[in-house]
């Protein structure tokens, strides 16, 4: 019974840390050959992170490319997304794992 509390709380915890950008649609993709870091570019923010105007796509790198190959796809139909993740304090950009595309 306490380790089902305690994953309760864990899970608890963890769901309070993460944040949601609103629905918009990515102004560009961009790419960082140094660090192999792909971004979502809003220029009027992402309403997180102090309005940070970058997300950055996460992941494991088995599923790295999937993500982004759904960011691209998204950006190239002009579909609104909204990305799950948290602040990062060391860039401040939103680091983000989850994506939902909108209609």
């Amino acid at each position: 019974m306490k380790y089902l509390i305690s994953l309760i709380i864990l899970f608890s915890s963890v769901e309070a840390i993460a944040e949601n950008t609103p629905y918009k649609t990515i102004d560009r993709v961009q790419f960082n050959a140094d660090s192999g870091a792909y971004f979502a570019y809003s220029s009027t923010g992402w309403e997180v992170c102090n309005n940070t105007k970058y997300v950055q796509l996460r992941g494991s790198s088995t599923n790295i490319n999937m993500f982004t190959s759904q960011v691209l796809a998204a950006h190239m139909a002009q579909k609104t997304v909204q990305f799950s993740g948290e602040c990062t304090n060391a860039n401040g950009y939103f680091d983000s794992t989850y994506i939902k595309i909108n209609k």
